[in-house]
């Protein structure tokens, strides 16, 4: 038997706070997550890298510049990094990375 899973993710213009809360009243984060990032709130990027939560600054910080190219003949976007460092660092929070709080375009 085949078992799917689906990763839900949160990206919202909210403040930090505002986001983590909603995030643990709708089960993407733990209760434990929630109280472990908001007790070190005076360090909000401190967690980052468990995956619990990063704004939208810290996001494009850690990954650098990209650049989304759409192909026409398939329908599909792809995302091309432009900083050296940035696939390997998109990747190392990709999986874990639940919420983004101060998101902006």
């Amino acid at each position: 038997m085949v078992q799917n899973t689906v990763n839900v993710r949160m990206v919202t213009g909210d403040n930090m706070a505002t986001a983590l809360k909603i995030a643990a009243e709708v089960g993407i984060i733990t209760e434990r997550e929630f109280y472990k990032y908001w007790d070190n709130y005076d360090n909000p990027g401190k967690y980052a890298d468990e995956g619990i939560a990063m704004t939208g600054i810290e996001f494009r910080e850690k990954i650098g510049d990209y650049k989304e190219i759409y192909d026409e003949a398939t329908g599909t976007w792809s995302v091309t990094f432009l900083a050296k460092d940035g696939e390997k660092n998109f990747k190392k929070v990709k999986n874990n990375l639940r919420v983004i709080a101060r998101a902006t375009s």
